[in-house]
């Protein structure tokens, strides 16, 4: 369910609070996330049980239509991951649309996940620069459950952790038009942290506006 406040909001108090019910049915869902996009509508991605598999499902709420819609075909088969072992979407709105990023599946390869990333643009889910969502995505040793996404509207930065001889690091990517580059050595080696906690809480934000995260 998604719950929205319909008085108060510049004094955060919540006068009244409608509950919109999601029109799709699978066999379970989770880890649900949540933007605005350009025009106020708020737009939900989360990890869609179905078939025997795992992939993310978006829908944005139409005030007009009085319901929730798909951006594209993200509400059916596949949805906008299309691999069956996708889980743990974040959302960002940019200029050019919503971004979507999750963690992925490597195949024989235990508790480790590949970054992938999609952006609607008004038809469908397309690659933010080429292999973003195919192979090994934006980084194809991604471990844990951790991932954070911000945008300032035209950039978007993505960070991650991974382990390596049991110490776990915190890693960031940074994306200007199509081109995903790290700053200043934030993808390589210790990456941003140099180390992390086990239980890493961590978020990621242009000019103070704070990312979506996760905390395992």
């Amino acid at each position: 369910f998604f719950f929205q406040a319909e008085d108060g909001i510049r004094d955060y108090k919540v006068t009244g609070v409608q509950p919109c019910a999601l029109p799709i049915s699978v066999a379970a869902a989770s880890s649900p996330t949540i933007t605005l996009d350009a025009s106020g509508a708020p737009v939900v991605a989360w990890t869609a049980d179905h078939a025997g598999g795992r992939d993310i499902y978006v829908a944005r709420y139409d005030a007009e239509a009085g319901g929730w819609m798909p951006l594209g075909g993200s509400l059916t088969g596949g949805g906008i991951s299309g691999t069956g072992t996708a889980r743990l979407a974040k959302l960002a709105t940019t200029a050019a649309g919503p971004v979507a990023v999750w963690l992925d599946a490597v195949p024989n390869i235990p508790d480790a996940s590949r970054i992938y990333v999609r952006r609607f643009n008004g038809t469908a889910w397309v690659e933010v620069g080429t292999g973003s969502a195919t192979g090994n995505g934006l980084v194809g040793g991604a471990t844990g459950d951790d991932l954070a996404v911000a945008s300032d509207g035209t950039r978007t930065a993505v960070a991650w952790t991974r382990r390596s001889a049991g110490v776990r690091h915190v890693l960031l990517k940074q994306c200007i038009s199509t081109a995903w580059e790290e700053i200043a050595g934030s993808a390589t080696g210790g990456g941003v942290s140099g180390a992390a906690d086990p239980w890493f809480a961590g978020s990621v934000a242009y000019a103070g506006q704070r990312s979506e995260e996760h905390t395992s």
